[in-house]
């Protein structure tokens, strides 16, 4: 389980962080998970990764097994200048807290390329995928991602997705960012927490950015909820969002 967000654009990395740590402490809004025993009860502590594409257009990956709200190694991606960022924070479910099983996730896609993902859920199912996918850690948010990979080609990512969401039945919930060379993709799976697994989409005149939750570091930013069931696309050249129903 997790939180995280995208944005693609003139994005600020300097307000996404906090946008993030504050979702991380559970300190930014109120859900089914945090709702009997408040803010801060529900916090995401078990390690934080970032991606985003540097001047030269390569992903870039860091990772912490830290809770982002307690690493020093933060401010380090404060002055980061780029067109694309992806942020996580894990609470671990199942498998244990190290670097190999902290998001986002990169492999690369024979005809489209290098592709990074992330996912907020827990899958019970066995999780099938080529085997040209070797997993690094024990998670199943990782497999997932392989199993889309198998299923990925050039231009059918949200078909991918969609192939993948009817084939895994047991799970509480189950959000994926997964971002190919000129497209990022976010859907959200019909679930049992829907205030929790909410997505949101924030627009300011120059970026796009999609969160687990509404960030109030981002001002004049004008946010909508993703409904259960959208798979959302942005294209990276025009920051255009399109919306596709999970069929």
């Amino acid at each position: 389980m997790c939180r995280m967000l995208i944005a693609v654009g003139n994005v600020n990395i300097n307000k996404l962080l906090d946008g993030i740590i504050l979702m991380a402490s559970d300190q930014n809004s109120r859900h089914e998970l945090n709702k009997e025993k408040g803010k801060g009860s529900w916090s995401h502590a078990d390690g934080w990764g970032i991606a985003y594409r540097n001047s030269a257009d390569k992903w870039v990956i860091e990772k912490s097994t830290m809770a982002i709200y307690e690493d020093p190694k933060v401010d380090s991606f404060r002055n980061i200048k780029t067109n694309i960022a992806i942020l996580h924070a894990r609470k671990k479910i199942g498998s244990k807290t190290s670097l190999p099983n902290t998001h986002p996730f990169i492999a690369e896609k024979e005809g489209v390329g290098s592709c990074v993902f992330c996912h907020n859920g827990f899958i019970e199912d066995e999780i099938k995928y080529s085997s040209k996918f070797t997993p690094q850690g024990k998670t199943d948010s990782e497999k997932l991602f392989y199993s889309i990979l198998t299923d990925l080609k050039r231009d059918d990512a949200v078909q991918a997705i969609q192939t993948n969401f009817k084939r895994y039945h047991k799970l509480r919930g189950t959000n994926v960012i997964l971002s190919t060379p000129y497209r990022s993709f976010v859907a959200v799976r019909k679930n049992l927490f829907p205030q929790y697994y909410q997505m949101q989409i924030g627009r300011t005149t120059d970026q796009v950015i999609i969160s687990s939750e509404v960030l109030p570091t981002v001002p004049g930013a004008l946010w909508e909820p993703i409904e259960q069931g959208e798979i959302v696309t942005i294209n990276h050249d025009d920051l255009s969002v399109t919306k596709n129903r999970i069929k």
